[in-house]
C-alpha cells in the first residue's frame, strides 16, 4: 500500500478490528511511502478481514482485505471393517476437516452410492454417516 501525507501518517495494520501483532512469520515492511504487510507460511488461522489505517493530525484513512486461506482435506475418523450377519445394517462413519468443506462421496466397488429405499446418508458438521 501507498500511504502519502504530510505530516507523515502513522500506519497500522489490524485482522478482524484487532491490533495486529508482528512476529517470525507475520512482518511489516516500510521502503519511503510503500508498507507493506508478510506472511509467511499462511495458516488457516491467518484467514480473516486486514485492514490498514493511516492517520496524521488532519485526519485518516483505511482500507481492507479479505484473506481466505484452503486447507487441504483431511480425515479425522476413518471408517471401521466391519463383519456382519445378513440382513443386519451396515453403518460407516467418517469425520472430515478441510477448508472450504470438503464434499464427502461414498463408493462401493468404485460405484458411487446414492441415497435411497436401502442407503441412507447423514451429515452433521463434519460427521458423514452411510448406513
Amino acid at each position: 500500500m501507498v500511504v502519502k501525507g504530510w505530516p507523515k501518517p502513522v500506519v497500522k495494520w489490524s485482522i478482524e478490528n484487532q491490533p495486529l501483532v508482528e512476529g517470525k512469520r507475520i512482518q511489516t515492511k516500510v521502503k519511503d511511502d510503500s508498507y507493506t504487510l508478510f506472511i509467511d507460511e499462511v495458516q488457516f488461522a491467518d484467514e480473516g478481514e486486514y485492514r490498514c489505517t493511516a492517520s496524521n493530525e488532519y485526519g485518516q484513512v483505511e482500507c481492507a482485505c479479505e484473506l481466505l486461506v484452503n486447507e487441504v482435506p483431511e480425515f479425522l475418523k476413518r471408517p471401521n471393517d466391519l463383519t456382519i450377519e445378513e440382513g443386519s445394517d451396515a453403518i460407516f462413519e467418517v469425520e472430515v476437516n478441510g477448508h472450504p468443506e470438503p464434499e464427502v462421496l461414498w463408493l462401493k466397488d468404485d460405484v458411487l452410492q446414492r441415497p435411497g429405499d436401502r442407503i441412507e446418508m447423514i451429515k452433521e458438521e463434519n460427521v458423514h454417516t452411510l448406513g
